[in-house]
């Protein structure tokens, strides 16, 4: 019985621990004064884990001024230092040419994850340089070529 209430009280704090990220990362966003859809508020709200970073991106993407997109992503990292890297990492897949701006901005709000960030903001913008992976398949069609042996027609000789 006591083993079952330590677990379901584990549970509970590991639970509320990433909904209090989770509103603490939307409240932050908000503090900045940047002006958010209430797509953006919801899906803030609701983000978990590596869905949090992507929300972060979203909100980034939809941002034109370098100095907001400097903002967004220092107060998400400083809200939620544990996905640091992984907001710059997708804010720099949103933004790549904000990539330096935002490692720059994350790295100063989360001094102790910046080795993290500055790899997963190079590795992002490496990503996106790629492209969409595809793969090319070429078929090439033999058309049926006369041989160069003669089989069985007549031949024309000069003798």
């Amino acid at each position: 019985m006591r083993k079952t209430l330590t677990a379901i009280s584990l549970a509970a704090v590991l639970t509320s621990g990433h909904v209090m990220a989770d509103e603490a990362v939307l409240q932050a966003i908000q503090a900045t004064g940047v002006q958010l859809t209430a797509e953006q508020e919801q899906t803030l709200a609701a983000a978990e884990g590596e869905a949090l970073a992507q929300a972060v991106a979203a909100v980034v993407a939809s941002l034109n001024d370098a100095a907001a997109i400097e903002q967004v992503v220092a107060a998400a990292a400083t809200a939620a230092p544990a996905y640091a890297a992984s907001i710059a990492g997708a804010a720099a897949a949103a933004a790549p040419a904000a990539a330096d701006n935002i490692a720059n901005a994350v790295s100063q709000a989360v001094p102790g994850q910046a080795d993290a960030v500055n790899n997963a903001v190079i590795k992002s913008v490496a990503d996106a340089a790629k492209g969409p992976q595809t793969t090319r398949t070429t078929t090439v069609s033999q058309a049926a070529q006369p041989s160069a042996s003669n089989s069985g027609g007549s031949v024309a000789s000069d003798n």
